[in-house]
């Protein structure tokens, strides 16, 4: 949670406090009414813990630290006989999807799974 996000909810509940409605609270505030609504009932079941981020839904990240950084080194060795991996031989070598290499080529800022990254 950034500290701009922490920041407005608390300044909506210190807002709430003063008895404003949430659609005066969310008009002063640049927020929405609804918005507004959320952070009142989280702060009055939870106090100030109510004001950090929840778990999200969704699938979880499976993807390791150690996995990543295999799958940048190979980038930066070549093959036998060629210039560069294919996702299809990064992906058998890291046991990872092709998607997920090219995710993470992408992230590092590699010409997806060209060697290049090391230059």
């Amino acid at each position: 949670m950034s500290a701009q996000a922490l920041a407005l909810r608390r300044r909506i509940v210190l807002a709430c406090v003063d008895g404003l409605s949430n659609t005066q609270v969310g008009s002063d505030l640049g927020v929405h009414p609804t918005t507004v609504a959320t952070w009142r009932k989280r702060f009055a079941a939870n106090r100030l813990e109510g004001l950090a981020d929840e778990k999200r839904p969704g699938f979880a990240g499976s993807v390791t630290d150690e996995q990543v950084k295999d799958v940048i080194v190979w980038t930066r060795k070549t093959q036998k006989g060629a210039s560069h991996w294919s996702t299809r031989k990064m992906s058998k070598q890291s046991g990872l999807s092709q998607w997920t290499i090219m995710r993470i080529c992408r992230a590092f800022s590699s010409s997806r799974h060209r060697s290049t990254l090391s230059s």
